[in-house]
């Protein structure tokens, strides 16, 4: 029972970290960060093979 405690205290503590995270985030970037992220997937298979070329060749731009 105490394990279960536990892991739903680590799943608690993972979901606040990451709600605080991407509001900090937010906060900071804000537009712009909406901008550039849906530039870079208006077509899904060109971001897509651009995603994939970077793993390939692991080069980030």
């Amino acid at each position: 029972m105490l394990t279960l405690l536990h892991l739903l205290s680590a799943v608690a503590l993972l979901v606040w970290g990451t709600h605080i995270v991407r509001t900090g985030v937010m906060r900071v970037f804000g537009a712009r960060l909406r901008t550039v992220l849906s530039r870079s997937v208006e077509k899904k298979p060109l971001a897509f093979l651009r995603g994939d070329r970077r793993y390939r060749t692991g080069t980030e731009q």
